[in-house]
């Protein structure tokens, strides 16, 4: 009798996990700020790489920069659950930050976008979502980094 109820118990325990977690699954990757490259090549060496991150290192103005995202699920066409960008805004910046994320196809047309600023100083994070990509497609980030601001790094949560 005792092990019926334990074998029971065991088949019950079994079943719950492995239907428990279908419903919650993501896919989610965080990527260094250093992946991120200038978007025009002759602004290139206004950038600094370090642990930290990518900055702007010069105080002549805004320099973007791109960030390329590695997606693993192509047949994903819902888009992203979040995009979170931690950025850093100096207290010299003269203009705002601002980070787009787009959602591309395999050819570079665009499919979706969104786009949000930040005026303060110190650390944020944006939070940046799609909600349409194409089998094969791509996901970009692109930011305009003030005078000695910064993309630290970036999360990306999408949906298996």
């Amino acid at each position: 009798m005792k092990n019926k109820r334990i074998l029971s118990i065991s088949l019950l325990l079994s079943a719950a996990a492995l239907f428990s977690t279908a419903g919650f699954a993501a896919d989610v990757m965080t990527f260094p700020g250093t992946i991120c490259n200038a978007s025009d090549p002759s602004q290139a060496g206004k950038i600094t790489r370090s642990v930290a991150g990518v900055q702007n290192s010069s105080s002549t103005g805004a320099v973007t920069v791109n960030c390329p995202l590695v997606r693993d699920n192509h047949s994903n066409l819902t888009g992203t659950d979040v995009v979170k960008v931690a950025v850093f805004r100096s207290a010299s910046a003269t203009s705002s930050l601002q980070c787009t994320l787009s959602s591309r196809s395999s050819d570079g047309g665009a499919i979706a976008s969104h786009t949000l600023f930040f005026a303060g100083v110190g650390s944020s994070t944006l939070n940046l979502d799609v909600n349409s990509s194409v089998l094969g497609g791509y996901y970009v980030v692109s930011c305009s980094l003030p005078e000695f601001s910064a993309v630290r790094s970036i999360y990306l949560d999408e949906p298996l």
